[in-house]
This record gives structure tokens, C-alpha cells and sequence, in this order.
């Protein structure tokens, strides 16, 4: 269900700040400024003292979000029960939703249910919806009517958007109605259209999981959209998860990327892991085995304990690449993430041309370019615009490594040495390695030196 209102919705002019306890350090600027806010303060408490409403509000808010005063939840308690006992109906919702989570004194559900409904029967909508959710998550035997009415009224006569969101859940869940999943699907657009985030992700989650039509799965991406534009690296990452799951084509696969990448910007964890795990794959991207094990450590510095297992199995596969040098080890975790997004960012856009041009490729008459060859095995490899064939990827790959192609010879290696696409032929994997080195391919080099001691058999060449 929708988390209740805060005590004061004007988040937005929050800052926490605290006052100094010592002005020493402080411009004569700054310093007037202290004394204005404390005179302030001294004032407004001086008159909340003598029963001025406004002032007791306005102490209430100040203490509660630490705005011009350190926050003190028991002193913002204190002056939300003054204003309440005045008759300030916006006090009494705030000290409800206080109470409701413990906040500046003992968690009281009674007491906060009684809070709402004083405020609601003067008219408060905001209350009356706190109190319709509460009357909704109680044991009492409270009527199913009584209940609908409240976010009815909510809804249709006070116009609160959480009103429809309220009733959507309802009629999605089945509780104390008959289930109805149009009916709810209509309450979420409403609630949608003026702009509440919650009622948005819930239409998307409807539209994208029940069976619908190939237009209403594309509209619930489009609400997902909406919410990663706005929102946080959770809401990136929810909407880069779904163009994977639901979208389809080229153009979702780089939204997937796209968003993935801000996400993981933010140090967001599953989308650390998601990535590094694209890039050693291969999937929908060219490989990157050495980007992939940045990714991992960047995730398991999080205590990731799969990004862990995986980051050992790759410096110890006998496919990987020299580990990092250890002085990189020393970077402070931010600048890590940062140069590593910068890469990530540079191998995606390279990998965004690779796409366009593997796909014109594919028309190509003249095939003999052992770089046409390349991108071919690319994207037969990874499936991009073609469907995947790791065979036909493998004899793209061999075809443009008889025309001495360097990264050719270095993917023909791999899949030689992992037999996949046809036989494994370890020996034959080592000789592209040697080639590719020789030419100054520098990962090919690591990769040979590490792996021509595993095999006894002398490779030819």
C-alpha cells in the first residue's frame, strides 16, 4: 500500500543543516546569519510559549526536518502536540503519522488512528486517507463499505491521487471487493496522469506481467521510462531490466545498456553485476573480460559474494587477463567507479557503431574484407541482428584470421580453446595466439604466455 504522508509534504525547501556551535570559523556574513536564526528561533519558541498556533508550526517543521536548527524529532513531537491541542488540523495528521512510526516518542497506533479521524472529520484529505489506510491494515472487524467510502471520497471528491491508487490496490488485490483487474488498471492511469510515481510503477508492473497486447507492454516500458527519467538508480535499473525482459530489438537493448550504466554511475549493486556479466558473456556486447573484472570488484567492494566468486574464477581462468596492477588497488572506491563508467561508456559507444556496421555487414556482396568477416563473427556470436550461431561466428572469425585480422585471431583463440562452435583444439588456439602476439596484439601476448605452459604438445609455428 502507499507509504503515508509525511508530516510536511514541501520537501523540496528541506536542508539539513545545523547551527554551529562555535562562529570562529564563520564570514561576518555567515555569522550575522547565525545570529538572525537563532533571534529567530528564540522569537518564534517565545511565542508558541504564549499560544500562538503559527509559531508552534513553524517550530514543529524546523525541528522536524533540521532546517535553521539540528533535527530534533522529540522537540518537533513537542510542538506538532502544541499546534495539534490549538486546533491545527495539519498538526494532528503530522503527529498521527509520528506516532504511527514512532518517531520523538513510543510507537501508538491508537493514538494516531484518533489523530487522523479528528483531522478527517474537520475536512483534512490528507487525514483522511492516513486513516483510511490505517482502518484498512487494523484487526478491527471495521465494515468493507466504510473503508471503499474513504478512498471514494479521497479520490473523486477531494481529488488526492493516492485516493486512486488506494482503490486500484483494492480492486488488484481483491480486498474487501471483488477483484477487478480492468477496474484497477483504470484507477492507476488516473492516479498515473496526476503524477504519482507509486500508481505509475504499479500500472507498468500490470501492463508489462498480465497478458496483454504487444501496444500495452510497450506503454508499461514507456511508464517505467518515465519514472528512470526521474527517479533514482533503482528506478534506472528497473526499467533497464525490463526493456531486457519485455522489449525487443536493437533499440532496447541499448536502452538496457544505457540505463544500466547510470545506474551502476550511482554505485547501484545489481547493476554493477548485471553489466560485468553482460561483458564476460558476451551477450548483446562485444566480450570484455578485463572491463568485466573491474565491474566485479567494483561489486564485490560491496560484498558481493557472487561478483566475488566470479572475479576469482576469472583470474584464475586460464582465459583471463593479467589481473589489475596493484597500485589501482589503492584508489578510493568513487574514483575507481568512475574511471571504470568512463570506460564502460567508451566500449559502449564503439560497440553501438559495431552494431550498425555488423548489420550492414550482413548485405555486404564482397565478404573476402577480413574485417567484414570480424563483424560478422561478432554478431553471429553474440546475436546481434542476426540470430546466434556460434558455428558460423566461429568460420567468420577463421576466414578474416587467414587474412591476419589481430582481434579475429584472438576471439578464433578463445572459442578454440572453450570448443565452441566445433572441436576444441588447444594447440591450433595457442598457434592464434602466437600470431595475433607476434603482431602486437598485447592481450593475445598475455593470454599465450599464460596458457603455452598448460600444454605440452609444441604448438606449430
Amino acid at each position: 500500500m502507499q507509504p503515508l504522508q509525511s508530516p510536511h509534504s514541501c520537501k523540496s525547501s528541506v536542508h539539513n543543516g545545523a547551527l554551529e556551535d562555535s562562529s570562529e570559523r564563520l564570514s561576518p556574513k555567515e555569522n550575522k546569519r547565525q545570529r538572525e536564526r537563532i533571534a529567530k528561533l528564540g522569537l518564534l519558541e517565545m511565542e508558541a510559549g504564549r499560544g500562538d498556533l503559527p509559531s508552534a508550526l513553524a517550530l514543529a517543521r524546523i525541528y522536524y526536518f533540521g532546517k535553521d536548527a539540528a533535527e530534533d524529532k522529540k522537540k518537533a513531537f513537542r510542538y506538532f502536540q502544541m499546534a495539534a491541542d490549538l486546533g491545527s488540523d495539519e498538526a494532528r495528521n503530522s503527529l498521527g503519522v509520528m506516532l504511527l512510526r514512532g518517531e520523538g516518542g513510543p510507537l501508538d497506533k491508537t493514538a494516531a488512528r484518533r489523530q487522523f479521524k479528528w483531522a478527517a472529520q474537520n475536512g483534512h484529505g490528507r487525514a483522511l486517507y492516513n486513516y483510511g489506510i490505517c482502518l484498512l491494515n487494523s484487526n478491527s472487524s471495521t465494515k468493507a463499505q466504510k473503508i471503499l467510502d474513504i478512498f471514494t471520497s479521497c479520490a473523486e471528491t477531494l481529488n488526492i491521487r493516492e485516493g486512486y491508487s488506494a482503490l486500484g490496490i483494492l480492486y488488484y488485490e481483491g480486498r474487501i471487493v471483488t477483484k477487478d483487474l480492468e477496474k484497477s488498471i483504470r484507477l492507476f492511469s488516473l492516479a498515473s496522469d496526476k503524477g504519482c510515481a507509486f500508481a505509475k510503477r504499479c500500472l507498468s508492473v500490470i501492463l508489462l506481467t498480465k497478458k496483454s497486447s504487444f501496444a500495452e507492454r510497450m506503454k508499461g516500458l514507456d511508464h517505467l521510462k518515465c519514472l528512470a527519467a526521474l527517479g533514482g538508480p533503482q528506478d534506472q535499473y528497473d526499467y533497464a531490466t525490463a526493456c531486457l525482459t519485455y522489449g525487443s530489438g536493437l533499440s532496447y537493448q541499448r536502452a538496457f545498456f544505457e540505463y544500466c550504466t547510470m545506474a551502476a554511475a550511482a554505485g547501484h549493486l545489481p547493476a554493477l553485476y548485471q553489466l560485468a556479466l553482460h561483458f564476460e558473456e558476451g551477450d548483446g556486447v562485444e566480450p570484455n573480460i578485463s572491463l568485466a573484472k573491474k565491474l566485479y570488484r567494483l561489486a564485490s567492494d560491496q560484498n558481493c559474494k557472487i561478483s566475488l566468486i566470479r572475479l576469482t574464477n576469472l583470474n584464475a581462468d586460464e582465459l583471463g587477463v593479467p589481473d589489475t596492477p596493484a597500485h589501482q588497488h589503492s584508489l578510493d572506491w568513487h574514483m575507481r567507479l568512475k574511471l571504470v563508467i568512463c570506460e564502460l561508456n567508451a566500449v559502449l559507444l564503439r560497440e553501438h557503431e559495431l552494431l550498425e556496421d555488423s548489420r550492414e555487414a550482413i548485405y555486404l556482396k564482397d565478404k573476402q574484407d577480413p574485417h567484414v568477416r570480424y563483424l560478422l563473427g561478432c554478431a553471429f556470436y553474440s546475436g546481434r541482428g542476426v540470430e546466434r550461431d556460434r558455428a558460423l561466428a566461429r568460420e567468420h572469425f577463421r576466414q578474416a584470421a587467414l587474412r591476419s585480422h589481430l582481434e579475429a585471431r584472438h576471439r578464433l583463440a578463445k572459442m578454440l580453446w572453450k570448443g565452441e562452435g566445433g572441436v576444441q583444439d588447444k594447440n591450433e588456439a595457442l598457434f592464434q595466439l602466437k600470431m595475433a602476439s607476434k603482431c602486437g596484439h598485447e592481450q593475445a601476448f598475455w593470454i599465450y604466455c599464460r596458457l603455452s605452459m598448460t600444454v605440452k604438445k609444441e604448438v606449430p609455428g
